[in-house]
């Protein structure tokens, strides 16, 4: 609606520009070291302020029409909302986060801003992106509990027992040609509100990859495993992850891999997780893209992976002028040169397979996902 587009004009040009939210804990993880409050604004109408680079026409508008030129149309300079070429003409849609220890500095962007755009001073940050925000001087702590309650909600789970764990230990999931075919459309809901929920829950991210891979055709016993993550939310809707300040603002990356986890195609998983400081920033629990032969090659497929994504963050560290002096450390339970590491302390087994009860919690708590009712 609001646009017409050709296939090999300008079609498939079509993305938003938008922070990760790596990024973004990065950001709070770096506050929290250094005790800064975290600042928040919003700009209104954001889109009709991008200039556009193409030539974009549009009819006149009904009740508008000029009845001495009613055969000609408008071309925009501006962008508006339902132009597909909006989101690339804008480099920021909504809300706006900063943080420092530049009071000053701040009053004037915000005057600069204000004197720009039609904006909205939010002051501290409490809530961005669905994602709530506790700050204190010593602490930041995240969690998305009123999305939780909402997801529970909508698929009328709000009512359900609690689960402790949100997969069963030892589980293998499976393709159920035999099994009762349940609604599609309900299936991929469900998944897709969760997978939003593992923005500060990567002791969910690993159940909610798993059942993701059997959208195409879900069967009742797929249900019963996404509902188990719901059983599971019930219980701990508080849950997220806390920043606090420590001696050294280190990047330690953790991997790991469950060799031929999934019993259709003998494929791993592989899995990854980024502290920094005492908190999660970085979490991934993926199925390997390739069969691998033994279990030190899928460990290397997943350790190749991490050290991928520690570049990565390691750059943009950088940019942030908090450059990592020290080699980052990966931390693996292989016998190789990377950093063996206990089984047991191995923190990024919570995304790769079920675990059992206690040592869930464990690992959960090593993360540092805790529970808001911790911080009063």
């Amino acid at each position: 609606m609001g646009y017409k587009q050709q296939i090999g004009i300008d079609y498939n040009e079509v993305f938003a520009p938008i922070e990760r939210h790596d990024t973004i804990r990065m950001v709070l993880a770096l506050a929290a070291q250094s005790n800064w409050k975290i600042l928040q604004i919003d700009v209104k109408s954001a889109f009709l302020h991008g200039n556009l680079n193409e030539e974009v026409y549009i009819d006149q508008p009904l009740g508008y029409v000029q009845h001495s030129n009613a055969r000609k149309v408008y071309c925009l300079k501006k962008a508006l909302y339902g132009l597909k070429q909006a989101r690339r003409a804008c480099l920021y849609v909504d809300d706006l986060i900063y943080t420092g220890n530049d009071s000053i500095m701040f009053e004037e962007f915000k005057q600069f801003m204000m004197a720009e755009f039609e904006m909205t001073d939010l002051g501290m940050m409490h809530y961005f992106l669905g994602i709530e925000v506790i700050q204190s001087v010593v602490r930041i702590f995240i969690n998305q509990k009123k999305y939780a309650l909402e997801i529970l909600d909508r698929f009328q789970m709000e009512n359900c027992n609690s689960a402790t764990t949100s997969i069963e230990p030892n589980l293998k999931l499976t393709k159920d040609h035999e099994g009762k075919k349940v609604n599609n459309t309900l299936y991929k809901q469900m998944i897709g509100s969760l997978m939003y929920l593992t923005a500060t829950r990567p002791d969910i991210m690993y159940a909610v990859s798993l059942i993701s891979r059997f959208m195409e055709s879900p069967t009742k016993l797929h249900l019963l495993v996404a509902k188990r993550i719901l059983h599971y939310l019930k219980g701990t809707p508080g849950l997220g992850i806390l920043y606090q300040k420590r001696e050294k603002l280190n990047l330690v990356g953790f991997s790991d891999s469950d060799y031929a986890g999934d019993l259709n195609d003998r494929n791993s998983t592989s899995g990854y997780v980024f502290m920094l400081g005492l908190g999660a920033i970085s979490w991934s629990s993926k199925k390997q893209p390739i069969i691998t032969l033994s279990t030190i090659e899928a460990e290397l497929v997943a350790a190749t992976s991490c050290a991928c994504q520690a570049i990565w963050l390691r750059n943009i560290l950088e940019n942030l002028h908090y450059k990592q002096e020290e080699t980052s450390i990966i931390h693996c339970d292989i016998l190789t040169r990377l950093s063996y590491y206990k089984s047991e302390d191995q923190v990024v087994d919570i995304l790769t397979k079920p675990l059992k009860l206690a040592t869930f919690v464990k690992l959960r708590s090593l993360l540092r996902v805790v529970s808001s009712t911790t911080l009063k």
